[in-house]
């Protein structure tokens, strides 16, 4: 699923739960999964990762997207 409002609609309740988040912030790490997924589709069918077998392409298509953590920098 890559709509926004379907994945949510499987996901919501789980990822609040399991991860304790706020209703807005689950909202939007769902919605920002679901971003990253559709770019990275629209860059394979637009041929930007190479073409199909090339290392760069099966690269990409092998990993899953994975977001690393955030570093707030304070003042």
């Amino acid at each position: 699923m890559f709509r926004n409002f379907d994945l949510r609609k499987h996901t919501y309740e789980q990822v609040k739960a399991v991860f304790g988040l706020a209703a807005q912030a689950a909202q939007h790490v769902i919605k920002k999964v679901c971003d990253a997924y559709r770019t990275l589709h629209a860059n394979l069918a637009a041929g930007n990762l190479g073409k199909p077998r090339s290392a760069r392409r099966v690269k990409a298509e092998s990993k899953p997207i994975s977001f690393g953590p955030q570093h707030r920098l304070t003042r």
